[in-house]
Protein backbone atom coordinates (compact mmCIF):
# COMPACT_ATOMS: atom_id res chain seq x y z
CA UNK A 1 0.00 0.00 0.00
CA UNK A 2 2.67 2.29 0.66
CA UNK A 3 4.57 1.11 -2.22
CA UNK A 4 1.36 2.22 -4.53
CA UNK A 5 1.11 5.29 -2.24
CA UNK A 6 4.77 6.21 -3.27
CA UNK A 7 4.03 5.36 -7.20
CA UNK A 8 1.28 7.43 -7.36
CA UNK A 9 3.07 10.19 -5.75
CA UNK A 10 5.81 10.44 -8.23
CA UNK A 11 3.36 10.00 -11.12
CA UNK A 12 1.68 12.98 -10.02
CA UNK A 13 5.07 15.06 -9.13
CA UNK A 14 6.17 13.91 -13.13
CA UNK A 15 2.98 15.51 -14.66
CA UNK A 16 3.32 18.50 -12.76
CA UNK A 17 7.13 18.61 -14.10
CA UNK A 18 6.06 17.42 -17.13
CA UNK A 19 3.46 20.13 -17.49
CA UNK A 20 5.23 23.02 -16.32
CA UNK A 21 8.22 21.93 -18.68
CA UNK A 22 5.79 21.91 -21.84
CA UNK A 23 4.47 25.16 -20.33
CA UNK A 24 7.94 26.75 -20.45
CA UNK A 25 8.82 24.56 -24.35
CA UNK A 26 5.65 26.55 -25.60
CA UNK A 27 6.16 30.46 -24.55
CA UNK A 28 9.38 29.92 -25.41
CA UNK A 29 8.64 28.04 -29.00
CA UNK A 30 5.72 31.06 -29.23
CA UNK A 31 8.45 33.58 -28.75
CA UNK A 32 11.03 31.84 -30.91
CA UNK A 33 8.44 31.58 -33.91
CA UNK A 34 7.45 35.06 -33.02
CA UNK A 35 10.52 36.00 -33.97
CA UNK A 36 11.18 34.05 -36.91
CA UNK A 37 7.70 35.21 -38.23
CA UNK A 38 9.24 38.52 -37.94
CA UNK A 39 12.57 37.73 -39.28
CA UNK A 40 10.60 36.12 -42.17
CA UNK A 41 8.45 39.01 -42.94
CA UNK A 42 12.13 41.51 -42.88
CA UNK A 43 13.12 38.78 -45.26
CA UNK A 44 9.60 39.15 -47.62
CA UNK A 45 9.79 42.48 -47.48
CA UNK A 46 13.54 43.00 -48.40
CA UNK A 47 12.94 40.34 -51.07
CA UNK A 48 9.64 42.03 -52.33
CA UNK A 49 11.57 45.20 -53.16
CA UNK A 50 14.25 43.62 -54.99
CA UNK A 51 11.74 41.79 -56.72
CA UNK A 52 9.82 45.17 -57.69
CA UNK A 53 13.33 46.53 -58.30
CA UNK A 54 14.03 43.53 -60.29
CA UNK A 55 10.40 44.08 -62.00
CA UNK A 56 11.31 47.88 -62.79
CA UNK A 57 14.55 47.16 -64.31
CA UNK A 58 13.51 43.71 -66.43
CA UNK A 59 10.24 45.89 -68.09
CA UNK A 60 9.45 44.94 -71.15
CA UNK A 61 10.42 47.20 -73.90
CA UNK A 62 7.79 49.42 -74.84
CA UNK A 63 7.80 51.68 -78.61
CA UNK A 64 5.90 54.55 -77.94
CA UNK A 65 4.47 55.99 -81.15
CA UNK A 66 3.68 59.90 -81.30
CA UNK A 67 2.55 61.89 -83.97
CA UNK A 68 2.61 65.87 -84.39
CA UNK A 69 2.19 68.32 -87.27
CA UNK A 70 4.92 70.90 -85.83
CA UNK A 71 7.85 69.78 -87.82
CA UNK A 72 9.05 73.17 -86.95
CA UNK A 73 9.50 71.69 -82.97
CA UNK A 74 11.25 68.41 -84.01
CA UNK A 75 15.10 70.11 -82.85
CA UNK A 76 13.36 70.40 -79.57
CA UNK A 77 11.70 67.54 -79.14
CA UNK A 78 15.09 65.39 -79.72
CA UNK A 79 16.05 66.90 -76.87
CA UNK A 80 12.75 66.15 -75.03
CA UNK A 81 12.81 63.07 -76.61
CA UNK A 82 16.86 61.85 -75.25
CA UNK A 83 15.79 63.40 -71.83
CA UNK A 84 12.26 61.23 -71.79
CA UNK A 85 14.25 58.34 -72.63
CA UNK A 86 17.02 58.14 -69.88
CA UNK A 87 14.36 58.95 -67.32
CA UNK A 88 12.48 55.93 -68.32
CA UNK A 89 15.37 53.53 -70.34
CA UNK A 90 12.81 50.97 -71.16
CA UNK A 91 10.51 53.16 -73.56
CA UNK A 92 11.67 54.39 -76.80
CA UNK A 93 9.73 57.13 -78.60
CA UNK A 94 9.32 56.80 -81.92
CA UNK A 95 7.98 60.38 -83.34
CA UNK A 96 6.80 61.48 -86.63
CA UNK A 97 6.98 64.86 -87.64
CA UNK A 98 4.51 65.72 -90.83
CA UNK A 99 4.49 69.56 -91.75
CA UNK A 100 1.38 69.44 -93.83
CA UNK A 101 -1.56 69.68 -91.48
CA UNK A 102 -4.05 68.72 -93.91
CA UNK A 103 -2.65 65.40 -94.86
CA UNK A 104 -1.92 64.90 -91.40
CA UNK A 105 -5.68 65.22 -90.21
CA UNK A 106 -6.60 62.80 -93.02
CA UNK A 107 -4.22 60.49 -91.97
CA UNK A 108 -4.73 60.91 -88.26
CA UNK A 109 -8.26 60.05 -88.95
CA UNK A 110 -7.85 56.97 -91.00
CA UNK A 111 -5.72 55.96 -88.93
CA UNK A 112 -8.10 55.65 -86.32
CA UNK A 113 -11.11 54.68 -87.72
CA UNK A 114 -8.77 51.28 -89.00
CA UNK A 115 -7.15 50.88 -85.23
CA UNK A 116 -3.90 51.84 -86.53
CA UNK A 117 -3.58 55.08 -84.48
CA UNK A 118 -0.45 55.96 -82.60
CA UNK A 119 -0.23 56.17 -79.17
CA UNK A 120 -0.26 59.98 -78.90
CA UNK A 121 -1.09 61.86 -81.30
CA UNK A 122 -1.84 66.27 -81.64
CA UNK A 123 -4.91 67.93 -82.21
CA UNK A 124 -6.23 70.93 -82.83
CA UNK A 125 -8.30 72.10 -80.25
CA UNK A 126 -11.88 72.20 -82.10
CA UNK A 127 -14.86 70.25 -82.80
CA UNK A 128 -13.02 67.14 -84.10
CA UNK A 129 -11.40 66.68 -80.56
CA UNK A 130 -14.71 67.10 -78.58
CA UNK A 131 -16.37 64.53 -80.82
CA UNK A 132 -12.99 62.02 -80.31
CA UNK A 133 -13.70 62.86 -76.68
CA UNK A 134 -17.34 62.09 -76.62
CA UNK A 135 -16.99 58.89 -78.37
CA UNK A 136 -13.98 57.49 -76.55
CA UNK A 137 -11.19 57.74 -78.77
CA UNK A 138 -9.13 59.68 -76.52
CA UNK A 139 -8.12 59.18 -72.99
CA UNK A 140 -9.52 61.28 -70.20
CA UNK A 141 -6.31 62.84 -68.84
CA UNK A 142 -8.12 64.38 -65.79
CA UNK A 143 -6.40 62.41 -62.64
CA UNK A 144 -3.14 62.41 -64.15
CA UNK A 145 -0.34 64.07 -62.29
CA UNK A 146 0.08 67.23 -64.35
CA UNK A 147 -3.17 68.92 -63.96
CA UNK A 148 -2.73 69.67 -59.72
CA UNK A 149 -0.08 72.21 -61.65
CA UNK A 150 -2.00 73.01 -64.87
CA UNK A 151 -3.60 76.79 -65.37
CA UNK A 152 -7.21 77.66 -65.20
CA UNK A 153 -7.40 78.68 -68.45
CA UNK A 154 -5.99 75.61 -70.04
CA UNK A 155 -8.40 73.69 -68.73
CA UNK A 156 -10.94 75.19 -70.00
CA UNK A 157 -9.88 74.32 -73.31
CA UNK A 158 -9.89 71.53 -73.53
CA UNK A 159 -12.98 69.88 -70.85
CA UNK A 160 -15.86 67.95 -71.63
CA UNK A 161 -18.34 67.04 -69.54
CA UNK A 162 -16.28 67.92 -66.55
CA UNK A 163 -13.40 65.75 -67.78
CA UNK A 164 -9.76 67.52 -69.22
CA UNK A 165 -9.21 65.56 -72.22
CA UNK A 166 -5.97 67.06 -73.55
CA UNK A 167 -2.45 68.92 -72.31
CA UNK A 168 -1.93 72.12 -74.25
CA UNK A 169 1.62 73.05 -74.81
CA UNK A 170 1.80 76.29 -75.22
CA UNK A 171 -0.01 79.55 -75.42
CA UNK A 172 0.15 82.23 -78.60
CA UNK A 173 -1.52 85.11 -78.32
CA UNK A 174 -3.22 86.77 -81.76
CA UNK A 175 -2.78 90.44 -82.63
CA UNK A 176 -0.63 92.54 -84.48
CA UNK A 177 3.46 92.27 -85.26
CA UNK A 178 4.79 95.46 -85.89
CA UNK A 179 8.34 96.63 -86.57
CA UNK A 180 9.69 98.42 -83.91
CA UNK A 181 12.12 100.34 -86.34
CA UNK A 182 9.85 101.59 -88.54
CA UNK A 183 7.61 102.78 -85.64
CA UNK A 184 10.47 104.77 -84.07
CA UNK A 185 11.57 105.90 -87.66
CA UNK A 186 7.95 107.24 -88.67
CA UNK A 187 7.33 108.17 -84.81
CA UNK A 188 4.08 106.26 -84.25
CA UNK A 189 3.50 104.77 -80.92
CA UNK A 190 1.65 101.64 -80.32
CA UNK A 191 -2.26 102.03 -80.28
CA UNK A 192 -4.94 101.22 -77.99
CA UNK A 193 -8.08 102.09 -79.67
CA UNK A 194 -9.31 101.97 -83.50
CA UNK A 195 -9.17 105.59 -83.85
CA UNK A 196 -5.35 105.56 -82.83
CA UNK A 197 -4.91 102.32 -85.07
CA UNK A 198 -6.20 103.83 -88.36
CA UNK A 199 -3.75 107.17 -87.24
CA UNK A 200 -1.01 105.36 -86.92
CA UNK A 201 -1.54 103.17 -90.27
CA UNK A 202 -2.12 106.60 -92.11
CA UNK A 203 1.13 108.54 -90.87
CA UNK A 204 3.12 104.80 -91.89
CA UNK A 205 1.07 104.92 -95.44
CA UNK A 206 2.64 108.95 -95.68
CA UNK A 207 5.84 107.89 -95.16
CA UNK A 208 5.62 105.17 -98.06
CA UNK A 209 4.86 101.76 -96.08
CA UNK A 210 1.94 99.97 -96.58
CA UNK A 211 -1.60 99.16 -94.47
CA UNK A 212 -1.35 96.18 -92.36
CA UNK A 213 -1.30 92.88 -93.85
CA UNK A 214 -3.00 89.53 -92.76
CA UNK A 215 -2.92 86.68 -94.44
CA UNK A 216 -5.93 86.18 -96.82
CA UNK A 217 -9.65 86.78 -96.29
CA UNK A 218 -10.06 83.26 -94.23
CA UNK A 219 -7.69 85.76 -91.34
CA UNK A 220 -9.65 88.53 -91.84
CA UNK A 221 -12.95 86.59 -91.40
CA UNK A 222 -11.62 84.67 -87.96
CA UNK A 223 -10.79 88.64 -86.90
CA UNK A 224 -14.35 89.77 -87.33
CA UNK A 225 -16.17 86.29 -86.11
CA UNK A 226 -13.69 85.30 -83.42
CA UNK A 227 -11.07 88.40 -82.09
CA UNK A 228 -13.05 91.46 -81.66
CA UNK A 229 -16.25 89.97 -80.24
CA UNK A 230 -14.41 88.26 -77.61
CA UNK A 231 -11.90 90.94 -76.83
CA UNK A 232 -14.93 92.95 -76.11
CA UNK A 233 -17.20 90.39 -74.62
CA UNK A 234 -14.84 87.70 -72.77
CA UNK A 235 -14.83 84.27 -73.56
CA UNK A 236 -16.84 83.13 -71.61
CA UNK A 237 -20.03 85.63 -73.15
CA UNK A 238 -18.62 85.04 -76.13
CA UNK A 239 -18.76 81.68 -75.80
CA UNK A 240 -22.43 81.51 -74.47
CA UNK A 241 -23.87 83.66 -77.77
CA UNK A 242 -22.58 81.06 -80.05
CA UNK A 243 -24.01 78.39 -77.75
CA UNK A 244 -27.17 80.40 -77.36
CA UNK A 245 -27.63 81.24 -81.19
CA UNK A 246 -27.24 77.36 -81.79
CA UNK A 247 -29.48 75.89 -79.79
CA UNK A 248 -31.87 78.56 -79.96
CA UNK A 249 -32.21 80.12 -76.30
CA UNK A 250 -30.58 83.17 -78.04
CA UNK A 251 -32.25 84.75 -80.88
CA UNK A 252 -32.05 89.05 -80.85
CA UNK A 253 -28.62 89.02 -80.28
CA UNK A 254 -28.34 92.59 -81.11
CA UNK A 255 -28.19 94.06 -77.33
CA UNK A 256 -25.78 91.48 -76.12
CA UNK A 257 -22.35 93.85 -74.41
CA UNK A 258 -19.46 94.07 -76.59
CA UNK A 259 -20.44 92.40 -79.45
CA UNK A 260 -21.51 95.19 -81.54
CA UNK A 261 -18.33 97.24 -80.47
CA UNK A 262 -16.17 94.33 -81.39
CA UNK A 263 -17.42 94.12 -84.95
CA UNK A 264 -17.34 97.80 -85.38
CA UNK A 265 -13.76 98.02 -84.63
CA UNK A 266 -12.91 95.93 -87.11
CA UNK A 267 -15.73 97.19 -89.62
CA UNK A 268 -14.05 100.74 -88.85
CA UNK A 269 -10.73 99.72 -90.02
CA UNK A 270 -12.21 97.80 -93.37
CA UNK A 271 -14.25 101.49 -93.86
CA UNK A 272 -10.73 103.86 -93.34
CA UNK A 273 -8.74 100.97 -96.11
CA UNK A 274 -5.87 100.55 -92.93
CA UNK A 275 -5.01 97.62 -94.96
CA UNK A 276 -2.73 96.77 -97.47
CA UNK A 277 -3.95 96.93 -101.00
CA UNK A 278 -5.37 93.80 -102.25
CA UNK A 279 -5.59 92.59 -99.05
CA UNK A 280 -8.50 89.68 -99.29
CA UNK A 281 -5.75 88.37 -102.28
CA UNK A 282 -2.86 88.05 -100.25
CA UNK A 283 -2.38 84.69 -99.16
CA UNK A 284 -0.38 83.45 -95.86
CA UNK A 285 3.23 83.73 -96.91
CA UNK A 286 3.08 86.35 -99.30
CA UNK A 287 1.83 88.39 -95.82
CA UNK A 288 4.49 87.07 -93.95
CA UNK A 289 6.71 88.15 -96.80
CA UNK A 290 5.32 91.65 -97.25
CA UNK A 291 5.96 92.02 -93.38
CA UNK A 292 9.71 90.35 -93.79
CA UNK A 293 10.62 93.05 -96.47
CA UNK A 294 9.24 95.96 -94.66
CA UNK A 295 6.79 96.50 -97.36
CA UNK A 296 4.56 96.32 -94.46
CA UNK A 297 5.38 97.24 -90.90
CA UNK A 298 1.95 95.77 -89.12
CA UNK A 299 0.77 92.02 -89.54
CA UNK A 300 -2.21 90.66 -88.19
CA UNK A 301 -1.07 86.81 -86.97
CA UNK A 302 -0.37 84.61 -83.89
CA UNK A 303 2.60 85.11 -81.79
CA UNK A 304 3.55 81.72 -82.99
CA UNK A 305 5.40 83.23 -85.63
CA UNK A 306 8.10 84.49 -82.93
CA UNK A 307 8.97 80.54 -83.39
CA UNK A 308 9.46 81.29 -87.30
CA UNK A 309 11.43 84.25 -86.90
CA UNK A 310 15.05 83.17 -87.77
CA UNK A 311 13.62 81.85 -91.06
CA UNK A 312 10.02 83.99 -91.65
CA UNK A 313 11.42 87.60 -90.50
CA UNK A 314 14.84 87.60 -89.49
CA UNK A 315 16.04 91.16 -89.96
CA UNK A 316 12.98 92.56 -88.40
CA UNK A 317 12.82 93.92 -84.80
CA UNK A 318 9.02 92.88 -83.93
CA UNK A 319 7.19 93.85 -81.33
CA UNK A 320 3.11 92.86 -80.37
CA UNK A 321 0.47 94.83 -79.46
CA UNK A 322 -3.19 93.36 -79.19
CA UNK A 323 -6.16 94.40 -81.38
CA UNK A 324 -7.02 97.72 -80.50
CA UNK A 325 -10.59 97.80 -78.94
CA UNK A 326 -12.81 100.84 -78.02
CA UNK A 327 -13.02 99.62 -74.80
CA UNK A 328 -9.13 100.23 -74.37
CA UNK A 329 -8.76 97.39 -71.70
CA UNK A 330 -5.38 95.95 -73.39
CA UNK A 331 -6.68 92.46 -73.39
CA UNK A 332 -5.91 89.93 -76.44
CA UNK A 333 -7.19 86.65 -77.95
CA UNK A 334 -5.08 83.81 -76.47
CA UNK A 335 -5.12 80.44 -78.81
CA UNK A 336 -3.90 77.18 -77.62
CA UNK A 337 -1.09 75.70 -79.79
CA UNK A 338 -1.08 71.92 -80.29
CA UNK A 339 -2.92 69.68 -77.77
CA UNK A 340 -1.88 66.44 -77.02
CA UNK A 341 -4.11 63.92 -76.41
CA UNK A 342 -3.92 59.79 -75.93
CA UNK A 343 -5.28 57.13 -78.01
CA UNK A 344 -7.91 55.43 -75.93
CA UNK A 345 -7.10 52.14 -77.40
CA UNK A 346 -3.45 52.43 -76.68
CA UNK A 347 -1.51 49.45 -75.57
CA UNK A 348 0.94 51.44 -74.27
CA UNK A 349 -1.56 53.52 -71.77
CA UNK A 350 1.21 53.99 -68.88
CA UNK A 351 4.26 54.78 -71.02
CA UNK A 352 1.73 57.23 -72.82
CA UNK A 353 0.99 58.52 -69.68
CA UNK A 354 4.21 59.14 -68.28
CA UNK A 355 5.37 60.77 -71.79
CA UNK A 356 2.45 63.36 -71.32
CA UNK A 357 3.18 64.24 -67.51
CA UNK A 358 6.77 64.33 -68.92
CA UNK A 359 5.84 66.95 -71.54
CA UNK A 360 3.93 68.82 -68.56
CA UNK A 361 6.57 69.34 -66.26
CA UNK A 362 8.25 72.14 -65.34
CA UNK A 363 11.32 72.08 -66.34
CA UNK A 364 10.16 70.42 -70.22
CA UNK A 365 7.38 73.45 -70.41
CA UNK A 366 9.96 75.64 -69.60
CA UNK A 367 12.50 73.96 -72.10
CA UNK A 368 9.60 73.88 -75.40
CA UNK A 369 7.94 76.93 -74.67
CA UNK A 370 11.50 79.26 -74.53
CA UNK A 371 12.59 77.49 -77.59
CA UNK A 372 9.33 77.76 -79.41
CA UNK A 373 8.53 81.31 -78.13
CA UNK A 374 5.04 80.38 -76.95
CA UNK A 375 3.59 80.99 -73.32
CA UNK A 376 3.03 78.27 -70.72
CA UNK A 377 0.14 76.99 -69.38
CA UNK A 378 1.75 74.94 -66.42
CA UNK A 379 1.64 77.67 -62.89
CA UNK A 380 5.02 79.28 -61.98
CA UNK A 381 6.47 78.69 -65.49
CA UNK A 382 8.06 81.59 -67.15
CA UNK A 383 9.54 80.38 -70.42
CA UNK A 384 12.95 82.26 -70.51
CA UNK A 385 13.00 84.14 -74.56
CA UNK A 386 13.48 87.92 -75.40
CA UNK A 387 9.78 88.50 -76.06
CA UNK A 388 8.12 86.67 -73.17
CA UNK A 389 8.17 89.53 -70.73
CA UNK A 390 6.92 91.90 -73.71
CA UNK A 391 4.17 89.60 -74.37
CA UNK A 392 2.87 89.04 -70.40
CA UNK A 393 2.97 92.84 -70.38
CA UNK A 394 0.68 93.42 -73.37
CA UNK A 395 -1.42 90.70 -73.02
CA UNK A 396 -2.79 90.66 -69.05
CA UNK A 397 -6.01 89.62 -68.57
CA UNK A 398 -6.27 87.22 -71.69
CA UNK A 399 -8.73 85.04 -72.15
CA UNK A 400 -8.83 81.66 -73.96
CA UNK A 401 -12.06 79.95 -75.47
CA UNK A 402 -13.28 76.65 -74.94
CA UNK A 403 -13.70 74.73 -78.13
CA UNK A 404 -17.09 75.38 -79.03
CA UNK A 405 -19.13 72.58 -81.23
CA UNK A 406 -22.29 73.87 -82.59
CA UNK A 407 -25.09 70.87 -83.39
CA UNK A 408 -27.38 72.60 -85.50
CA UNK A 409 -24.46 74.59 -87.42
CA UNK A 410 -25.17 73.15 -90.45
CA UNK A 411 -28.92 75.53 -90.46
CA UNK A 412 -27.76 79.11 -89.15
CA UNK A 413 -23.69 78.97 -89.58
CA UNK A 414 -23.56 79.97 -93.16
CA UNK A 415 -25.64 83.17 -92.69
CA UNK A 416 -24.05 84.29 -89.74
CA UNK A 417 -20.95 84.08 -91.70
CA UNK A 418 -22.01 85.69 -94.60
CA UNK A 419 -23.73 88.71 -92.29
CA UNK A 420 -20.16 89.04 -90.61
CA UNK A 421 -18.36 89.07 -93.82
CA UNK A 422 -20.85 91.98 -95.59
CA UNK A 423 -20.07 93.97 -92.71
CA UNK A 424 -16.19 93.22 -93.05
CA UNK A 425 -15.81 93.58 -96.64
CA UNK A 426 -18.54 95.34 -97.68
CA UNK A 427 -18.70 98.31 -94.86
CA UNK A 428 -22.72 97.20 -94.92
CA UNK A 429 -24.58 98.41 -91.69
CA UNK A 430 -24.61 96.70 -89.03
CA UNK A 431 -27.83 97.26 -87.51
CA UNK A 432 -29.58 95.97 -91.05
CA UNK A 433 -27.97 93.10 -90.92
CA UNK A 434 -28.48 92.13 -88.08
CA UNK A 435 -32.11 92.83 -88.05
CA UNK A 436 -32.67 90.47 -90.79
CA UNK A 437 -30.23 87.75 -89.11
CA UNK A 438 -32.75 87.76 -86.24
CA UNK A 439 -36.03 87.34 -88.06
CA UNK A 440 -34.05 84.66 -89.73
CA UNK A 441 -33.48 82.73 -86.49
CA UNK A 442 -37.16 83.78 -85.34
CA UNK A 443 -38.21 81.85 -88.03
CA UNK A 444 -35.78 78.86 -88.13
CA UNK A 445 -36.60 78.34 -84.49
CA UNK A 446 -34.06 76.17 -83.33
CA UNK A 447 -35.68 75.87 -79.26
CA UNK A 448 -38.43 73.49 -80.73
Amino acid sequence: MKIKKLLALLMSLTMVISVTACGDSTDTQSDDKSNDKNTVSEADADTADDADTAQEEEKEPVTLTVTTWREVDSAYYEEIINRFQEAYDWITVDMVFNSDESSYNTNLQADIGSGTAPDVFDLHTNSTMRTYAQEGVILSQQDMEYMENYSDAAKVICTFDGENYAYINGYNYFGFLYNIDIFEEVGVEIPTTPDEMVDVVNKLKEAGYGGAVYAGSAYGYNMVRYFAPVIAMGAENFANMMMGLDDGSIVDFREIEGLKEGIEAVELYTQENIWYDAYADIGYEAGISLFASGQSAILYTGTYLYGEKATSFPDVNAGFFPIPTYAENGVTYAESAQATCINAASENIEAAKLWVNFLASAEISEYYCTNAKMMSPIEGVEPQFEEAEMLLASSTGYELLPVLVYENEDYWMTNWKDMLKAIMWNGEDFETLAADMVAFLEDLDLAK
